[in-house]
């Protein structure tokens, strides 16, 4: 299994075009911005994994979609995911990380706490409902130790 940051996510894979379309008529996100980066989880050459981040402000990058197809759940992928983006905030000179989940997304939950992520309110002045928000320095004590394991 290899990631890849991929700079054209549309030029990955036919599926993942489509599976990416389905998901922004849903969300009506647009991940597409010069300030947005995407990570790509290769089987081979079939793709299994992915996750975005986006320069939310000058200090902070935000998490955005990750998605892991079915058969490849519970091996630490979207861990992994996570901890390339953190790496990707450090290299871009951000101090801090965020993201958010709905409140019944306990593998996504679980996943940013094992990040080292903690709850916080809201930076958005409308909250989304049944969404919960998550923040973490990109660098600190703990920092260091988790990131020899990347």
């Amino acid at each position: 299994m290899e990631i890849k940051q991929v700079k054209d996510i549309f030029a990955v894979d036919k599926s993942l075009t489509k599976h990416l379309w389905e998901y922004w008529q849903i969300t009506q996100d647009n991940w597409l911005s010069p300030q947005s980066y995407w990570f790509v989880a290769f089987d081979g050459d079939d793709w299994i994994a992915y996750g975005a981040a986006r320069v939310h402000d000058i200090s902070k990058i935000y998490l955005g979609p990750t998605y892991v197809k079915e058969d490849y759940r519970g091996q630490g992928l979207q861990v992994k995911l996570i901890k390339r983006r953190i790496r990707l905030a450090k290299r871009l000179g951000h101090t801090r990380v965020i993201s958010s989940t709905f409140t019944n997304n306990f593998p996504s939950i679980n996943n940013l706490i094992e990040c080292r992520f903690k709850m916080v309110k809201t930076w958005l002045s409308e909250p989304e409902p049944h969404t919960l928000y998550w923040e973490r320095p990109v660098i600190g004590p703990s920092f260091f130790n988790w990131e020899k394991t990347v």
